[in-house]
């Protein structure tokens, strides 16, 4: 369920990152703050490498030195986050470090966590070994960021109506 519209956005590439960043409120969605705290946690699972080049704001920015445990291991830590209601993960397998086995991984952590993942990928077909292995764990694949933000948008006004219809409206002041 997303009903206050709170992110967290996962990139590879700082700049697709801050695009995102860039939209949300557009589509009434907020970038969740991370303490000093949380992001040293985050600083400790990373590679040696990845780590000291990363940045662990909201978006996060892994780079291109990350590896596929890095993103798992990232994705399984903002899972267990309440304070999140969605991971956006903008997913360019063009670090040569990450393998065609990224989808299957991060599906393996997506489903058993069951937090809300919408994805960017882009539609290159050697890639679809990755868009498909994410499909089949119901995590939505978009080709392009703004794709991306509308369906995290979306599903918060799905949620928003389903509450509507059982007149739940504990997100209003009365």
């Amino acid at each position: 369920m997303i009903v206050f519209g709170n992110v967290a956005i996962l990139s590879v590439s700082g700049g697709h990152g801050v695009l995102c960043s860039d939209m949300l409120k557009k589509y009434g969605l907020t970038p969740i703050k991370f303490s000093e705290q949380e992001k040293e946690e985050m600083y400790n699972i990373l590679n040696p490498i990845a780590r000291e080049i990363a940045s662990f704001n909201n978006p996060i920015d892994l780079t291109g030195s990350v590896l596929d445990s890095d993103i798992v291991n990232i994705m399984s830590y903002l899972s267990d986050f309440e304070k999140i209601e969605c991971i956006i993960l903008l997913l360019l397998p063009y670090p040569p470090n990450i393998s065609f086995q990224i989808g299957r991984r991060i599906a393996h952590v997506i489903t058993s966590k069951r937090k809300p993942v919408v994805t960017f990928l882009p539609y290159v077909g050697k890639y679809s070994l990755i868009i498909e292995s994410l499909e089949i764990a119901n995590i939505p694949v978009f080709h392009s960021i703004k794709e991306a933000v509308q369906a995290v948008s979306a599903l918060k006004l799905r949620t928003r109506i389903n509450n509507l219809k059982k007149d739940n409206l504990f997100w209003e002041d009365k």
